[in-house]
């Protein structure tokens, strides 16, 4: 299909859903990016032949170099997905951290599209970023207003995302609590799963500490009272 058509990626779309629609309960393509995904390894295996016969047998070209094989989580579309759950890609949090203040409708236009795109892992998100969105209305000038309003709203969205939780797959073996609210412009429901829940930052500590052969445990600082106490010393 030659690049640059406008409906050349819904056309696309379009034949890959048709040529993998038998296989949905564990193959899902967005454009030329295929997940094959199954509950373990001999499985997976059967999974992975009868994909790939499909596409020979379609005449698609599959690049194996682009390929990434046995894999328990990989980045797909912005996100890092696998054993069950799903979190933000590290290099787009990044992108997100540096992301400045907009001074046009335009490009606060863009910057909804980013936030909206991971407004999942944020609760209560339609409610934050309304004094962003009324932003976007049509009797706003081109060359938007800008307070302290919008400002906290900006940043609360970005400290937020930095900060997302990881969101887990539905298991119906579990206990979840439903919770729920709605205000004159939203309505919120929440499904959560009982269980222990960790910041992205400690995620972030840990995946860098694996390199470590180390054992962490943690002591009151009664019993650290030389290291707790040079912690609490102010320097000028």
């Amino acid at each position: 299909m030659p690049f640059g058509l406008r409906n050349a990626a819904a056309s696309f779309q379009k034949v890959m859903n048709s040529a993998l629609s038998e296989y949905r309960e564990f193959c899902k393509a967005y454009l030329d990016d295929i997940a094959i995904f199954s509950c373990d390894w001999d499985t997976h295996l059967k999974h992975l032949d009868v994909v790939l016969s499909k596409l020979t047998e379609l005449k698609f070209t599959v690049n194996v170099k682009k390929c990434i094989f046995a894999k328990t989580q990989l980045k797909y579309l912005g996100h890092i997905i696998g054993a069950g759950r799903h979190e933000l890609d590290p290099e787009k949090l990044r992108a997100i951290e540096i992301i400045e203040r907009s001074r046009t409708k335009s490009a606060l236009k863009s910057a909804l599209g980013l936030f909206n795109y991971y407004r999942n892992y944020i609760k209560n998100y339609a409610e934050i970023a309304k004094p962003l969105t009324d932003l976007t209305k049509k009797n706003v000038p081109e060359s938007i207003p800008w307070t302290d309003v919008e400002e906290l709203s900006f940043q609360e969205l970005k400290n937020l995302l930095c900060e997302a939780p990881t969101l887990y797959t539905p298991d119906p073996k579990k206990s979840y609590v439903i919770q729920c609210d709605a205000s004159s412009y939203g309505v919120l429901v929440l499904a959560c799963l009982k269980g222990t829940t960790k910041s992205a930052k400690l995620r972030r500590w840990a995946l860098a500490l694996q390199r470590y052969n180390i054992h962490i445990s943690h002591c009151q600082g009664a019993q650290l009272k030389n290291a707790d106490g040079l912690s609490r010393l102010v320097c000028d």
